[in-house]
């Protein structure tokens, strides 16, 4: 009898540090620049990160069309496969069959896993239940191992510790990209780790705290302008080295928030230029940073350490 791939896939354990990466647009009607992407490859090899995300919210999945998002999962696979490790498709939609059939198609041009967003656009209606079906549904479905992806800032929902580890039990659901709350993180840790579910932290200021409570990577916007510091945290912490771990982690605490909850993806992206990568413009409504404001400057001061 023939294995489904899913199946197989469930054996990886994702563990290590994930670039979410940024999707670059040029010129005014803001095409994907695949040259930019291709030097941005080449950087993160070099940092031989463990994996890549594409399609996330640093990617600005949601400004893509469907046959652009298509597309540049098939040169990300194509890219990740080339340095032999995996690439995520963030694949999820409002709708349970949405995101099965970007499931489908991500895995066609060559996706390894899928990262789907809680749904969150009828919140008022849902509730564990309905979150548990969703993602039971998609996992049944999918060709490849999915994540739960759950990060409030964006989705607006926490998953309960309850509702996550009840979805751990799926053979297809490999793991989660997450907020960090101790208790909760450890709980599901705990609950969990019998199954080879990996816990892979949202932020990079809270990398460390996740994995001293059960986490084994990261998946954070960070990673993608400072990919070394995190690979470093990550080795430093698995080799029992906390104080030099600590020292990395507070230097990466104000850097996470630029790119993060303060400036989102057009902060990574004006980082990123100043490190050296090509992460070209944001789509509208998003706005790009110029040179010379006061988000530059404030972006500029946060990872000079960096330079």
């Amino acid at each position: 009898m023939k294995t489904a791939s899913w199946q197989v896939m469930r054996r990886i354990h994702l563990k290590g540090v994930f670039p979410p990466i940024v999707t670059p647009f040029k010129g005014s009607k803001y095409e994907i620049c695949y040259k930019s992407a291709e030097e941005n490859f080449s950087k993160w090899k070099n940092e031989k990160v463990n994996g890549y995300v594409t399609l996330g919210s640093a990617g600005e999945y949601v400004s893509l069309k469907e046959k652009e998002a298509v597309e540049y999962v098939k040169f990300a696979a194509k890219q990740a496969h080339a340095q032999n490790v995996p690439l995520i498709a963030g694949s999820g939609c409002e709708s349970t069959e949405a995101t099965h059939r970007r499931c489908d198609q991500f895995a066609e041009v060559g996706a390894d896993a899928f990262l789907v967003i809680t749904p969150h656009y009828f919140l008022p209606f849902l509730d564990d239940a309905a979150y548990i079906d969703h993602y039971l549904t998609v996992a049944d479905k999918s060709p490849k191992p999915i994540l739960i992806y759950n990060v409030p800032f964006y989705s607006h929902i926490n998953l309960s510790a309850d509702c996550v580890i009840e979805l751990s039990k799926h053979p297809n659901i490999i793991g989660i990209k997450d907020i960090f709350e101790k208790e909760r993180t450890k709980k599901i840790a705990e609950k969990t780790k019998a199954s080879n579910f990996s816990i892979l932290s949202a932020y990079g200021n809270s990398f460390l705290p996740a994995l001293m409570c059960g986490a084994v990577g990261s998946i954070s916007a960070v990673a993608s302008a400072l990919p070394r510091q995190m690979k470093t945290l990550l080795e430093k912490f698995e080799s029992g080295e906390l104080g030099d771990a600590e020292k990395i982690q507070i230097s990466l605490e104000k850097p996470n928030e630029m790119v993060t909850k303060k400036y989102g993806p057009s902060g990574l992206k004006y980082a990123m230029s100043l490190l050296g990568y090509k992460p070209g413009m944001v789509r509208p409504p998003l706005r790009n940073i110029e040179p010379k404001s006061t988000a530059a400057k404030e972006i500029e001061s946060h990872f000079q350490h960096f330079l």
